[in-house]
């Protein structure tokens, strides 16, 4: 199972906000009702079901149009209320938050407009409400007074002028199925730290063990590396992986500086001279360290395991390939500072030594000079002593300069070099596939202006769908999309499978709608 004892990893310079909607209207209001139960007179909360570990916090914000007393209450089951005391703009008002958002006692405070997330509804107007009262809910003026939500500034609080303060009233985003674990001190300076990403299927199967892919520079490069992973292995281009963001322990680090000494694999004259390099006792500590934890409490696969990095990362990543060819399966350096490489490439080709994975290296199109000319150049250089042995390639990111590809590179590379176990090869046939013999094929349905009669209409709209509905149960329509009232004149469209054109008009010429002339249609396909 998930280790549920090491923190979750929170993503930097950002704010979880729980939506104002449940999954429809109908369990918002139930949402509602609930919340009225619990509240007192004025709006003010009950506190019949508190203890004493109930909490308030102060929030602080410099909006003009807010009072200063705005405070939140937090119950030991995680719920609170935002309220503010009365105010000249807001004479009374109370906003519950729970697994939904309450705006209360607002007196004709005209927000202007917000966009809401969560069900991505739009709101535009102005909350009103009788000082001291709930605020006359309704789901007609549902529209309007959800808006008042925003008065607060924590949501929309830059609208009204607020500042990143009131923001510290939410919690950072927790990135799902993740975990930090910080490793024992081994060097004076510095503590390392570890941001894992379990496969969502961890908990599920604790028999399975998962590939390991390490990104270097994991305080910058983590959130972005998991989503790339995640994405490639719903495409099952790779099997479901174990991420481990290689990190630091600790506020307010010079990451310049402690990333230019691990991942340093020479000497620079320059503002590191005086610490030094130590690349390898970086990679001491991956192989001693990092791997063992990760497969013992983990269930990450030895014979599995990755490495990826950029700029200075990739310099290291190719320094551990160079170094300890098979400490690692497969490596995807991105834009590589190629200097320190090419005496440590000679000598490893003269050693008679193999890297038995595969090697992505890659650079951006708009790179430096120097880059765009390296990088290839010691790519060639691998190449051409055939010192890797298990697949490289060389792939130019087009249109980007330093950092800036390091996405794409990373996706490409890790479909390459984890392609011996991707699930499936080649174009996707599980669904969305013409069987052998025929082709697919799409029908969009419209009725154009006419001067029928409307019950006319309605009875050909009537017939028209019921024909449709028939289609599917023959299992002659692979899908259908019913008219969703969002085009006026739309009557649906389907998709489905036929051997030629000529079938699937001699199919449509069967609905009856199109017989009487209301229905037009467009076929769409080969």
């Amino acid at each position: 199972m998930i280790d549920s004892l090491q923190p979750q990893y929170t993503a930097p310079d950002t704010v979880g906000v729980v939506s104002p909607w449940a999954d429809d209207l109908g369990a918002f209001w139930s949402r509602v009702g609930q919340e009225r139960r619990n509240l007192g007179d004025n709006g003010a909360p009950s506190h019949q079901d508190l203890d004493s570990r109930t909490r308030t916090e102060q929030i602080s914000t410099r909006s003009p149009r807010l009072t200063p007393k705005t405070t939140r209450t937090i119950k030991p089951n995680g719920k609170s209320w935002i309220s503010a005391e009365p105010s000249r703009e807001f004479p009374a008002c109370a906003v519950v938050s729970g697994s939904g958002w309450i705006c209360s006692s607002v007196d004709n405070a005209n927000l202007g407009s917000y966009c809401l997330h969560g069900r991505r509804q739009c709101m535009v107007g102005s909350c009103s409400a009788r000082p001291g009262s709930y605020g006359g809910f309704n789901q007609q003026t549902l529209p309007i007074k959800i808006a008042c939500l925003a008065m607060l500034g924590l949501i929309g609080g830059n609208l009204l002028g607020a500042d990143t303060a009131s923001v510290a009233a939410f919690p950072p985003y927790a990135m799902p199925h993740t975990v930090c674990r910080v490793l024992p001190r081994t060097v004076p300076d510095r503590v390392y730290k570890l941001l894992i990403s379990l496969p969502a299927s961890f908990a599920e199967h604790p028999e399975r063990k998962y590939p390991v892919i390490l990104a270097t520079d994991g305080y910058w490069s983590f959130p972005a590396t998991d989503a790339i992973v995640g994405s490639l292995a719903h495409g099952k281009h790779i099997p479901e992986s174990i991420v481990v963001g290689l990190s630091y322990d600790g506020e307010n680090l010079d990451y310049g500086k402690l990333r230019g000494m691990d991942l340093g694999a020479g000497a620079w004259h320059g503002s590191f001279e005086t610490e030094g390099h130590h690349a390898e006792r970086f990679l001491d500590m991956i192989e001693t360290q990092v791997l063992p934890l990760m497969e013992r409490e983990y269930r990450a696969d030895p014979n599995h395991r990755y490495l990826l990095g950029g700029s200075a990362g990739a310099d290291f990543v190719l320094f551990a390939m160079l170094s300890r060819p098979q400490l690692f399966q497969g490596y995807v350096a991105d834009s590589p500072y190629a200097l320190g490489m090419w005496n440590r490439e000679r000598a490893f080709a003269a050693s008679g030594l193999t890297v038995d994975g595969r090697v992505s290296i890659s650079s951006g199109g708009n790179e430096w000079t120097e880059y765009r000319k390296w990088v290839p150049m010691l790519y060639e250089r691998l190449r051409r002593d055939g010192v890797v042995r298990g697949g490289l390639v060389y792939r130019e990111t087009p249109g980007v300069r330093h950092g800036a590809g390091g996405a794409e590179a990373f996706m490409r590379g890790l479909m390459y070099v984890m392609e011996p176990l991707a699930p499936e090869k080649g174009v996707a046939t599980d669904k969305y596939t013409a069987p052998p013999g025929k082709r697919s094929f799409m029908v969009s349905f419209w009725i154009p202006k006419t001067t029928a009669a409307p019950d006319a209409i309605a009875s050909a709209r009537r017939d028209h769908e019921a024909f449709i509905a028939k289609l599917i149960a023959d299992k002659r329509v692979s899908f259908e999309l019913l008219d969703s009232g969002t085009v006026p004149d739309s009557a649906g469209a389907i998709s489905l499978d036929a051997g030629s054109r000529a079938e699937v008009l001699s199919m449509m010429g069967e609905d009856p709608a199109i017989k009487a002339d209301v229905v037009k249609f467009e076929l769409l396909g080969e």
